[in-house]
Parts: structure tokens; C-alpha cells; sequence
């Protein structure tokens, strides 16, 4: 299994959380997959979420305009939690999130193993950090497809 890293609603966790890497093998974890579009300065972000059991219960996209491939990677992944925060129901059972981005830029900085003084790279992570302490379970974030 590869390493899982992230942040929970207490953002002095360890970026590996044991606890959390044992929910994802016992399937108690709800799986989220974003990413985004770019070409030609012109952007749009995905995301779909799976239940514990492995159900897909949401899949979500929009054209942003423009932007780069990390703007969009990282609106997808606000977007994905924004959706987790309004549909609570979707937790039910899930002892962590597990969120899967191929961008290593954007888990990196979601992570908090980059930081970056870029203004639209720092609002991003800003607000995928508030939405990450207002759930009730933790968020790891995870690089790969």
C-alpha cells in the first residue's frame, strides 16, 4: 500500500496517521478521486466520491476558465470536500477520507510539505483546510491515480 499522508481536522497530526492507514484497509474509509483539465489557459475540475462499500454515491465536474493544471487540481479538491462537508450522510461509517489527486504539487501543498506564496495557490489550500477542520472524521491526501 503506498504511504498515506495528510491533515485532519486537527492540523497537528502526524502527516501519516496509523489509525487512518487501518481504516483504508478494512474499507472503512470513504474514497475520493479528483482531478482537473488544462490546456491552452483553459481549465475544469472532477471529483467522485465512493462510499464505504466501494459505491460511487456522487461524481461532479465544471469548466473554472482559466487557470492552470494545480489551480484546477486544487478547486477539485476543494470542491470534492465542500461536498463532503453538505452531504454528512456520505461519512456515514467512514473512519478517515482518503482524497486522491495525481498533482504532486497539489498534495504536497494540501499536505503541508510545500508552502507557496502564490495568492490563487494560497487561497486554494487555505479553503480545503477550513473545509478539512469541519469535518468529522480525518482527510488524508494521497498522490497517485
Amino acid at each position: 500500500m503506498p504511504e498515506l499522508s495528510g491533515v485532519g481536522g486537527d492540523i497537528s497530526r502526524p502527516a501519516v496517521n496509523p489509525a487512518a492507514s487501518k481504516a483504508v484497509e478494512k474499507k472503512a474509509a470513504v474514497l475520493v478521486y479528483y482531478d482537473e483539465g488544462a490546456a491552452k489557459g483553459q481549465a475544469a475540475t472532477g471529483f467522485v466520491v465512493y462510499d464505504t462499500t466501494g459505491s460511487q454515491v456522487e461524481g461532479a465536474g465544471q469548466v473554472i476558465g482559466r487557470g492552470t493544471n494545480n489551480q484546477a487540481e486544487l478547486a477539485a479538491a476543494v470542491a470534492a470536500l465542500e461536498f463532503l462537508q453538505h452531504n454528512p450522510k456520505t461519512l456515514d461509517g467512514a473512519r478517515c477520507v482518503v482524497m486522491r489527486g495525481d498533482s504532486e504539487l497539489a498534495t504536497n501543498l494540501l499536505t503541508r510539505r510545500y508552502k507557496t506564496k502564490q495568492i490563487i495557490f494560497y487561497n486554494l489550500v487555505a479553503r480545503a483546510r477550513e473545509t478539512v477542520k469541519k469535518l468529522p472524521v480525518p482527510v488524508l491526501f494521497q498522490q497517485g491515480p
